[in-house]
């Protein structure tokens, strides 16, 4: 078995949680992002259906004179 000095051990256990912080500060921000691209384009396709809804009340409306 290999041994390893504490202070080895501690500087491995510092790196470890380092890098497991920066990786949960990422995620949530690549979260955020697709979030608010996904978002926008929501908003984009409910515009883009109340335009063919608004259209399609006006024939509607020209049918029934």
């Amino acid at each position: 078995m290999h041994q390893s000095n504490s202070t080895q051990i501690n500087k491995w256990k510092k790196q470890a949680q380092e890098y497991l912080q920066s990786g949960f500060a990422n995620r949530l921000e690549l979260s955020t992002d697709y979030y608010e691209k996904r978002l926008g384009e929501l908003y984009q396709q409910i515009g883009q259906l109340k335009v063919e809804n608004d259209f399609l009340k006006k024939k509607c409306d020209l049918v029934k004179e």
